[in-house]
Order: C-alpha cells, then structure tokens, then sequence
C-alpha cells in the first residue's frame, strides 16, 4: 500500500515537473540566449521539452533503470 502511494507521487510530481521545467528551459533559451547569440532561433515549447530531456539524461537525473533490488 505504502509503495502504490509512493510511485503515484512520484509519477503525480513528474507530471507537474516536466512541463515546468520545460516551460523554464524555454523562457531562458528565447530570452536569455537569443539575444546573446545572434545566429540563435527561438524554440517552442515542444522543443524546450526535448531539450531538458535530454540534458536530465546526460546529467544522470532521470533515473530510466528499475529499482528492483533496493528495499
């Protein structure tokens, strides 16, 4: 019961999360490095989304692997 509760939080605070963040990856990027870098587009939201993504995977973040052993 304890770790159904627990999983549905975690999954509830990603749901929450990932927009989030994406929503900030985009504000910095169209407004922060556009101007900086002139060569640079904006990118939409979608985009933003891919970004922080990817970058949660290089930095080891996002967690894909199971935790079948840990209790």
């Amino acid at each position: 019961m304890k770790e159904s509760i627990l999983k549905a939080s975690f999954i509830v605070g990603m749901i929450i999360a990932f927009p989030l963040m994406s929503l900030i990856v985009q504000y910095l990027w169209n407004l922060c490095l556009v101007p900086a870098v002139d060569s640079i587009n904006t990118i939409g939201y979608l985009q933003a989304l891919g970004i922080y993504f990817l970058v949660s995977i290089f930095k080891g973040n996002l967690n894909l692997k199971s935790n079948e052993n840990a209790k």
